[in-house]
């Protein structure tokens, strides 16, 4: 009899379920959800923040085209766990906070939300059709993540977090 063992299934972005025909390959189970196997993407935390649909960078003229940034969460089994919520603008005329309760950017520091963690589908943050963030030549990197110590100070060693850059021309 083996004992216990480590077993790895490979999939790729189309490739979201057990045993799905067009994902067979190394690691392949023609049983959905062997006894005793767990499937990993249960403790994948999902966090994303994009700008004009970019995960890491884009580069756009002063004022044209107009960047939206937007961010998601799907905690998976983090869901209802007590958080501090993260997101914040870095720019060229200074640092700001989403405030997660009034819907807006404050030019001061502090936890956008604290409570539990929930799933949140795409969710615009900025939209510079309608806000004046963007209004500078230089970099912008926003910040987006949350830590499991809810006490309104970014606890590094827990942190989950994501971030995008955008380099207004």
């Amino acid at each position: 009899m083996r004992g216990p063992h480590l077993h790895l299934e490979l999939r790729d972005n189309i490739c979201h379920d057990w045993g799905v025909n067009q994902c067979r390959g190394t690691g392949y189970s023609a049983t959905s959800k062997p006894d005793g196997w767990l499937d990993p993407s249960d403790f994948i935390r999902g966090l994303d923040i994009e700008a004009n649909g970019a995960d890491s960078v884009i580069k756009v003229n002063k004022g044209l085209p107009p960047v939206s940034v937007k961010i998601s969460l799907d905690p998976r089994a983090d869901i209802d766990k007590n958080v501090d919520l993260w997101i914040f603008a870095f720019t060229p005329s200074g640092n700001y906070t989403y405030d997660w309760n009034t819907k807006a950017w404050r030019q001061e520091a502090g936890a956008s939300y604290q409570g539990p963690l929930f799933k949140l589908s795409s969710y615009e943050i900025l939209n510079t059709a309608s806000s004046s963030l963007l209004t500078a030549k230089g970099t912008y990197t926003f910040d987006f993540g949350y830590d499991f110590n809810m006490n309104g100070s970014i606890d590094f060693d827990q942190l989950v977090a994501d971030s995008v850059k955008v380099i207004v021309k």
